[in-house]
């Protein structure tokens, strides 16, 4: 229902980040909090990880017979997802945190990271390995070569080209290769559903069609032919034609704003902000690089899990600059 997703996936994220700001936490509250952002992660992914080795049955079944982890999730997809707004500032604090700084929180995060790590991994998610987790990846790499006095470049075409031979080696392996494939069953659905997504637009430029109502716009008008296979899409898995779709090209500009505002507020921060919140910040803008790729062929925002997360970087970045302008204006004084 339209009424239900604009309660717990507008209204109630939005509160969350409001309640964030007004409360002021302090810098050891700040912490806990992110804690416990690690700390839900760290549940799914050991859940995923347990289905693994003791249920296998309860895994998803892809092409070519390749089994997938979902933990607590319908889909493999939404695992990805949601450990990819967590992996990345694990990842931060592992390369530019330090035990002298961060204590027994560098030990613990840089613990965590192996695990969720993993099971972003045996989600076997193409928008998350391929996409998602190196754009991140190289937002943190950049980072550390930067702190480190360090030139990037030239690393970056060393990692383009291990990832080219890495793909042509994925491609002997047909239950990868299938998943690669443009030409391939879920390539050529992809496009399916891209192509009528964007008659949705065209359609309903100014409102969409509504929150929650792609599902049954798509498989009542708009699907077609060569996506017949699975009319029950509740989104066009894509971040710009998912924010188009629900709420119409002026909400697809609000989207387009809280995230280019997140960015800009982070790369403000970057030079000024302390050793002390280094790696969040790094580990944030790193996350938000996850969302962005990986939302091109995803989900982004329009799920409960995704909305609060966001908001939760937003808060984190909007309290980081707030420490800042009062440590600036202190210093004024």
């Amino acid at each position: 229902m339209a009424s239900n997703e604009w309660r717990v996936v507008i209204l109630e994220p939005a509160l969350f980040y409001w309640v964030l700001r007004g409360t002021a936490p302090k810098a050891s509250e700040m912490w806990r909090i992110l804690d416990g952002f690690v700390l839900g992660g760290l549940v799914v992914a050991l859940y995923g990880l347990w289905q693994i080795g003791f249920a296998r049955d309860e895994l998803i079944t892809a092409e070519g017979g390749l089994l997938r982890l979902r933990s607590i999730y319908g889909s493999p997809n939404n695992v990805a997802l949601y450990l990819g707004r967590i992996v990345p500032l694990l990842g931060a604090m592992a390369v530019l945190g330090s035990k002298q700084i961060h204590g027994k929180r560098w030990w613990i995060y840089t613990a965590v990271l192996l695990p969720i790590l993993l099971a972003f991994l045996l989600t076997f998610s193409k928008g998350g390995l391929f996409l998602g987790l190196p754009a991140a990846f190289v937002i943190i790499f950049w980072q550390w070569q930067v702190v480190n006095g360090r030139k990037t470049w030239p690393w970056l075409l060393v990692f383009g080209a291990a990832g080219v031979a890495g793909l042509v080696a994925i491609e002997q392996i047909p239950a990868l290769a299938g998943r690669l494939s443009l030409t391939g069953e879920t390539g050529v659905f992809r496009l399916s559903l891209w192509q009528a997504s964007l008659n949705m637009v065209r359609d309903h430029p100014w409102f969409g069609v509504g929150l929650d109502n792609f599902l049954y716009e798509y498989r009542g008008r708009y699907i077609l032919e060569s996506a017949w296979r699975d009319p029950n899409l509740s989104h066009p898995h894509n971040l710009f034609l998912d924010f188009a779709t629900r709420i119409g090209l002026p909400g697809l500009l609000v989207g387009l704003w809280l995230i280019g505002n997140l960015a800009r507020t982070l790369w403000r921060l970057r030079p000024h902000v302390s050793a002390e919140w280094l790696p969040v910040v790094v580990g944030l803008s790193a996350a938000l690089a996850d969302m962005v790729a990986h939302g091109l062929v995803d989900h982004s925002f329009f799920l409960v899990d995704l909305a609060f997360a966001f908001y939760l970087l937003v808060g984190t970045a909007v309290w980081l600059q707030d420490q800042h302008s009062d440590k600036t204006n202190s210093n004024l004084a």
